[in-house]
């Protein structure tokens, strides 16, 4: 079955699930997907996701990660997953594109202040930092090693 229209998903939420809040995220996020975007209503995932953002936002980055060291892979990556789409949405507002594109907008405060904050080339390194910390984890890396390797970053900048 291929992915639905954004907006059509949006309303499926909404009309038949009775999920009004955070079903434009939820679809976006879910890249289209019903069973996907239903998972996420099913694990409480906006709640999650805020959480993520919230704490490392909060707490900096060696505390935050350092805080992970003895999570599993998967639940490193899914914190890894949601900060690399946050940062996905912060890259579009530095770029000014319209923020009927963000997929994070219930955050839009938040990408809008970490985008006046940083420049592009720090943003870009922390993603493709968060994107090959993924990868690593996919191959099987170390899951300290890569924690390790995120909170000893100290040219990042985090807020």
């Amino acid at each position: 079955m291929s992915p639905l229209p954004y907006g059509e998903l949006t309303s499926v939420l909404t009309d038949h699930f009775d999920i009004a809040e955070g079903a434009d995220f939820l679809a976006r996020y879910a890249r289209g997907s019903l069973g996907r975007a239903l998972d996420y209503v099913r694990d409480d995932y906006m709640v999650y996701k805020n959480g993520v953002v919230s704490s490392f936002m909060q707490d900096g980055e060696a505390d935050y990660f350092l805080s992970l060291l003895f999570s599993n892979a998967q639940e490193v990556d899914k914190v890894l997953h949601v900060l690399t789409s946050f940062l996905h949405d912060v890259l579009l507002v530095k770029s000014s594109v319209s923020t009927e594109f963000v997929t994070h907008r219930d955050l839009i405060d938040e990408i809008v202040g970490y985008s006046t904050r940083m420049n592009m080339d720090e943003v870009t390194s922390m993603l493709q930092l968060f994107e090959d910390s993924r990868q690593a984890l996919k191959r099987n890396a170390s899951v300290k090693l890569i924690l390790t390797r995120l909170a000893g970053r100290s040219d990042l900048v985090f807020c």
